[in-house]
């Protein structure tokens, strides 16, 4: 006997809001419906209940999960690991008119990343393109790239970015200035991470904003536990042996400011996600000698996978990445 609760693609309704809304898509191109009321253990939704579970439904079984909500439609699947026919009934469903949803990809390549696009020919197109990684290892290191500031148009930066890099150089020309103009900013202050060199030498945590990137990717209760603890400690480095961290003593050594454009991998809640940033770091030496270091960190609009004519790039009025 069939299971009445498994249609196709073209059995699903226009999804204008009624229930159920959310469905996963078994690896035989099956839509099965979420009921998390429902007795029937396999209709309840795993997704907010156990990574290990999540992981077998996204990795085993190379199924996805298509999630309808008011304004919004998620499509969420492994590029890796999905099963050609589930992909196939994906295309399918955002081939059809999403009645003004915006249409978010939320898929894994080494790790999660979430993209937002503002229609379902937008996001379709960008399905299409990450078929070609299927096969594809993905890099898990940090990608670092180091930008002169000069070349820089400033009014790209972002507020924080720009607004840390101007303090600095009014605190550059005068030095005998403290650093409490960065501390009179509530704003800025919830946003950097300061760093300071304490008296074994090591380089260690003085204080992460509540806001920080980092705060935000690992959560506020293990970030605060670093405090006075190597900068090369973090949840994913146990050593510190950190690659994120090696430009930290050179910034320290010069005097000069850096600004680089990073893009890394971190976990959470026994998940790997990307996270993308503009980051800026500023050396400051008081006229006793003590060292500091404030890294501000700013998320971007870049993704785990490259897009096509626009190298590691997409524009925002076509998708904007968010922490997933």
């Amino acid at each position: 006997m069939s299971d009445p609760c498994i249609v196709t693609s073209s059995d699903i309704p226009d999804m204008s809001g009624q229930s159920p809304s959310a469905w996963w898509i078994d690896d035989e191109g099956n839509w099965r419906p979420v009921d998390d009321e429902s007795e029937l253990p396999h209709q309840r939704d795993p997704a907010t209940s156990h990574s290990e579970a999540l992981s077998f439904l996204y990795d085993w079984l190379g199924m996805i999960r298509i999630d309808v909500r008011a304004t919004e439609t998620i499509v969420e699947w492994d590029v890796q690991n999905v099963q050609p026919t589930c992909l196939e009934e994906a295309k399918t469903f955002l081939d059809r008119p999403q009645q003004g949803r915006e249409i978010v990809l939320h898929y894994c390549y080494g790790g999660w990343c979430r993209e937002r696009f503002p229609n379902a020919a937008s996001a379709l197109e960008r399905l299409l393109e990450t078929e070609a990684y299927r096969h594809v290892a993905p890099f898990e290191g940090p990608t670092i790239h180091p930008i002169d500031l000069q070349k820089l148009d400033r009014e790209q930066l972002q507020y924080p970015i720009r607004q840390a890099l101007q303090l600095w150089e009014s605190w550059k020309a005068a030095p005998e200035q403290s650093l409490l103009a960065f501390f009179e900013s509530p704003e800025l202050l919830e946003d950097m991470i300061l760093y300071r060199r304490d008296e074994t030498g090591q380089l260690v945590y003085a204080r992460i904003g509540g806001s920080s990137l980092f705060a935000q990717a690992y959560g506020h209760q293990q970030t605060s536990e670093l405090i006075g603890r190597n900068c090369g400690l973090d949840p994913d480095h146990a050593t510190p042996q950190n690659p994120i961290c090696e430009a930290y003593e050179t910034v320290l050594a010069s005097g000069n400011p850096r600004y680089d454009r990073l893009r890394a991998t971190y976990s959470r809640n026994d998940m790997r996600h990307w996270i993308s940033c503009e980051r800026l770091l500023l050396p400051f030496t008081t006229p006793v000698g003590e060292e500091f270091l404030i890294s501000v960190c700013c998320a971007l609009d870049t993704v785990a996978i490259p897009t096509s004519g626009a190298g590691d790039t997409i524009s925002t009025d076509l998708s904007r990445t968010q922490m997933a």
